[in-house]
């Protein structure tokens, strides 16, 4: 190398930046912490909201309960009065074909005493035939009464309370209603419900006709209860009583139809008492109120019903002997 060359090392750009750079320490300030404590108030309203959602979640849950256990009863009670219905449907099949075992037999001792000339024997066998006859007659409109209501039960009607005892009267008749509303303690629970589905069912297989006095008294009687509760039937029937038929003189004609151009029927003395003296009772209630389950038929319908029954060959002579 000559005098005149001179060597230059050369220096990376990274490594001259490094070492002409000016090292700055950057320090790390800390943000003061700040506490928050809640506020007491707003606590105690939270605390009130979750307490309020509890007590809501609780009262539906007891709706829902209280619901279902009113349907699962009214579905137990509905079993027992259909089989209680069933029972009773069956009893009056028996009696009307034992009345027409009876009429049958009544007939052929009319024909067996006319043949041997026996009057009093006759009398007598038209007695029973009319007796028969009668209780036949009784029995078929119970059973009819009673199929027709078994093919068109009553609507319901949704419950408009959530009450059990509401909803368990919401399904009955006004008089059975009221008894429920004046003793609830028997719906309230399901012990008390199985008992009163009990005693209905005792006082129906006696043959007590619903909603009557004698109903509820037999159902509170097997209850225990001392005290006689309220008629409800009072309440539930404000319709006054119909007023006795007119007595009818022997012999007398009446129409079959209450119209002057209607068949006309001749009723005896003692065809018109009986027709007036309980006798022949109605064995349903009218639905347009003109009479009512137990008031006695009166002249007009025992003249009807004479006229139907002597167009079929069904009505004897005892009713037209006078004793």
């Amino acid at each position: 190398m000559s005098d005149d060359e001179i060597s230059i090392n050369i220096i990376p750009d990274e490594v001259a930046n490094v070492e002409g750079a000016t090292v700055v320490k950057t320090e790390t300030k800390t943000e003061p912490k700040i506490e928050v404590k809640p506020d007491p108030a707003v606590q105690d309203l939270m605390a009130q909201y979750k307490e309020l959602e509890t007590r809501a979640a609780d009262q539906e849950q007891r709706r829902i309960k209280a619901e279902q256990d009113a349907d699962k009863h009214r579905k137990e009670a509905e079993a027992a009065n259909k089989r209680v219905s069933s029972s009773r449907l069956d009893t009056i099949t028996t009696a009307l074909s034992s009345a027409q075992e009876d009429a049958e037999r009544a007939k052929q001792d009319i024909r067996t005493a006319k043949s041997a000339g026996d009057i009093d024997a006759e009398i007598e066998a038209q007695d029973r035939l009319s007796k028969a006859r009668a209780t036949e007659m009784r029995l078929d409109e119970a059973k009819s009464d009673m199929e027709a209501r078994a093919k068109a039960p009553p609507k319901r009607e949704e419950p408009t309370s959530n009450d059990p005892v509401e909803v368990f009267a919401a399904n009955r008749t006004p008089p059975t209603a009221a008894w429920v509303r004046a003793h609830p303690e028997y719906v309230r629970s399901e012990k008390g419900l199985k008992k009163l589905t009990a005693a209905d069912a005792v006082a129906q297989a006696e043959d007590l006709i619903p909603d009557t006095p004698e109903y509820f008294a037999r159902v509170e009687e097997y209850l225990g209860i001392g005290k006689k509760a309220p008629d409800p039937t009072e309440a539930a029937q404000v319709a006054p009583k119909r007023a006795a038929a007119p007595p009818v003189a022997p012999g007398a004609a009446v129409s079959s139809n209450g119209s002057n151009g209607g068949a006309s029927v001749t009723l005896s003395a003692r065809e018109a008492a009986a027709a007036q003296d309980g006798t022949h009772v109605w064995n349903y209630s009218d639905p347009n109120g003109k009479f009512k389950k137990g008031d006695v038929i009166g002249v007009q319908e025992f003249a009807r019903r004479k006229l139907k029954m002597q167009q079929t060959g069904a009505y004897d002579r005892s009713y037209t002997t006078d004793q």
